[in-house]
């Protein structure tokens, strides 16, 4: 089995995450332009283009681990690894916010 087909929901999940998140922060600037109506639209959909720009890594980490959990546990393990790493930042940043 190659690389590429043992990582292939990884690609798939990275790949649908930064499209989403492009579309809904095109969605915004174009609402944004449109009509100073439409500016809660606009910062709608940019809250939620951030939301999923950011938790893509977070989502192809666990893929990632899913995927190679019965081929290479060890790797599997430093996923989930760096993910709780990125959850412990997310929190530490965010409690930062006060």
């Amino acid at each position: 089995m190659g690389e590429r087909s043992r990582t292939r929901w990884t690609v798939r999940t990275l790949t649908v995450g930064t499209v989403a998140a492009v579309v809904f922060f095109v969605l915004a600037f174009v609402l944004g332009l449109a009509d100073a109506g439409a500016s809660s639209a606009a910062n709608t959909m940019g809250v939620v283009a951030l939301l999923v720009l950011l938790a893509t890594p977070a989502a192809g980490l666990i893929v990632t681990s899913a995927e190679l959990w019965h081929i290479e546990r060890h790797a599997a393990l430093l996923a989930l690894v760096v993910l709780v790493i990125l959850a412990a930042a997310t929190a530490a940043a965010l409690s930062g916010l006060h």
